[in-house]
């Protein structure tokens, strides 16, 4: 049985001058194969790969709950004594304050400007029934809302299920 000791593989080299065209198109290919990925991984129209600066704005859909605190402190020009006047929609904190607690008339109303189901803004009007000399010094106002929602957190949540 043979044993082989030496092995010379089989060698082929093709040449051409610089001013041929094999010669330029192995120039353009190399070219290409190292230009085209980096400028799709930079491009901006593309999407690119690496982000420099991106931002995301998104509208809440935020709904009042119709629960409002109204705390007012007016002073009396004859004698300068602070009195409070305290107004709540909510009956159990009404009923903390029943001395100083006060009728008022609360108005509300949802706006949605660009008609997309998503409320813009809200106005709240509330018209507290004063004595004659009383004089509003401060005012707190505690306003709370149902719900807070962001839809694509929420999209992206029900995706993962």
């Amino acid at each position: 049985m043979d044993v082989e000791l030496f092995f010379d593989p089989l060698k082929k080299r093709y040449y051409a001058s610089r001013c041929s065209c094999a010669y330029l198109v192995s120039i353009i290919s190399t070219i290409l194969v190292v230009t085209i990925p980096f400028l799709m991984c930079n491009s901006s129209a593309i999407g690119g790969v690496w982000l420099k600066h991106d931002s995301y704005t998104e509208k809440p859909n935020v709904e009042f709950s119709h629960k409002i605190m109204i705390e007012l402190q007016s002073i009396s020009p004859n004698n300068e004594t602070l009195s409070e006047i305290f107004f709540s929609t909510v009956g159990s904190w009404s009923a903390l304050r029943s001395g100083s607690s006060r009728a008022a008339d609360v108005r509300f109303r949802h706006i949605d400007d660009d008609l997309d189901g998503i409320i813009d803004q809200f106005t709240l009007s509330v018209m507290v029934p004063l004595f004659e000399q009383e004089r509003i010094q401060s005012i707190k106002v505690i306003i709370n809302t149902k719900s807070y929602i962001l839809y694509k957190i929420l999209r992206s949540c029900s995706n993962m299920n």
